[in-house]
């Protein structure tokens, strides 16, 4: 089974409670769940030391493929593809894993989110408003998700 990026996201918003269908599951919704999204690019270590689940791009072939890293041990690392949990190497995750990554965070009670986060929505709100519209997506915000437990 191959994921798209957002039945990733999907699955990463499943991993930390909320039901999401894959065609909701976008960055600029997670508010809506109290949860902050960032993507970058960093080493493994900096990001098992966040110690928080995230989307892993992965170049097989010329192939990207989208998994959902749950654990990381010293031998192999766990991931999500779709229902699915696969137990990897570490040494062949390292091998084809790009080093970009896309997570998912609780924000403060405050609803605080790093500078960072509010300067890159800014950018990029009018782009993500002309791609809204050339695809007939509603920017109107709707009701709050709520976790399923």
């Amino acid at each position: 089974m191959v994921m798209r990026d957002s039945e990733a996201l999907s699955v990463l918003y499943g991993v930390w409670g909320y039901e999401v269908p894959a065609d909701s599951a976008w960055c600029d919704q997670a508010v809506r769940a109290g949860l902050a999204c960032k993507s970058g690019n960093a080493s493994l270590q900096t990001l098992v030391d966040q110690n928080l689940p995230w989307i892993a791009s992965l170049k097989v072939g010329d192939k990207k493929l989208p998994v959902v890293v749950v654990r990381v041990g010293e031998a192999s690392v766990d991931v999500l593809v779709g229902q699915q949990t696969w137990t990897l190497t570490h040494k062949w995750f390292e091998s084809v894993w790009t080093g970009d990554y896309l997570l998912l965070w609780k924000m403060s009670p405050e609803g605080r989110v790093p500078l960072r986060v509010i300067a890159a929505r800014k950018r990029f709100s009018g782009w993500k408003r002309c791609l809204n519209r050339a695809l007939h997506i509603s920017t109107e915000p709707s009701a709050e998700w709520r976790p399923l437990w």
